[in-house]
């Protein structure tokens, strides 16, 4: 039998009421975040097409 702080109702709740008193964000802060998220994003994307682009050879490419 799993112990109540192992249940996964208990710790959703946990940390539904942790997440619940969290601070709000000014726009600012949450535009910040938005934008560095972008980032990450467009930089994973770029890794993914040259992890692509190098699995072709010439040969494949002409």
């Amino acid at each position: 039998m799993m112990q109540d702080s192992m249940d996964p109702l208990y710790l959703y709740r946990k940390l539904e009421g942790e997440i619940l008193h969290l601070p709000d964000h000014t726009p600012d802060e949450v535009e910040s975040a938005a934008h560095h998220l972008e980032m990450l994003h467009y930089q994973n994307m770029l890794e993914a097409v040259d992890r692509n682009f190098l699995r072709y050879s010439k040969t494949d490419v002409l």
